[in-house]
């Protein structure tokens, strides 16, 4: 009888010691697959020369102060260039719009419009009037840029790519010849 209970308590650790060393084998594959991925994501930042900074405060600046639906109705002469309807998901019954603006022949600004809210969707900014934040201009140089960002850039990179820590907000710095040259904003939402 105790030869049974010494089988059984032996056969019990060695299932239980196996299940273990599978678990331990498949985070290690699974790390190393993470790994890989996140080599890829450098080495394709490095192409592309993108720089990727989190910082609510100046995407917020930037969106709440300059990009609001009536600050740029009031302060520019504005085309609607589309207008859809879109049902809201969350009421059946209600119809949002999104209604794309042109500032001028390259400027656009999106907003997702319910009948409560007008909200930034997107926007492609190249005037230097448009945005006037204190952190950040068009026309600044990277360097000036770093600086207002608290931040290390690279003097050679193409664009900076700043995200909320929800990383639903992209606020996009695209450079040419060392200068600001647009402003990319698209919010990850739909109403």
């Amino acid at each position: 009888m105790r030869f049974l209970y010494l089988a059984i308590l032996i056969l019990f650790f060695s299932c239980k010691d196996n299940k273990i060393n599978k678990v331990k084998k498949e985070e290690i594959i699974s790390t190393k697959k993470i790994d890989v991925e996140a080599s890829k994501i450098k080495t394709l930042n490095k192409e592309k020369k993108q720089t990727i900074i989190t910082n609510d405060k100046v995407i917020y600046s930037v969106i709440n102060n300059f990009l609001k639906y009536e600050t740029i109705k009031s302060n520019f002469d504005t085309k609607i260039i589309s207008n859809n309807d879109i049902p809201n998901r969350h009421n059946p019954n209600q119809i949002d719009k999104r209604e794309k603006l042109g500032l001028n022949e390259n400027d656009i600004i999106e907003y997702y419009i319910t009948p409560t809210k007008k909200i930034l969707y997107s926007a492609t900014i190249f005037d230097k009037q448009v945005i006037q934040s204190e952190s950040i201009k068009i026309g600044m140089t990277i360097n000036e840029v770093s600086k207002k960002l608290n931040t290390t850039i690279d003097s050679d990179a193409k664009n900076i790519l700043i995200t909320d820590i929800e990383n639903s907000t992209h606020l996009t710095l695209n450079f040419k010849s060392n200068k600001l040259f647009s402003i990319n904003v698209k919010i990850n939402f739909l109403g």
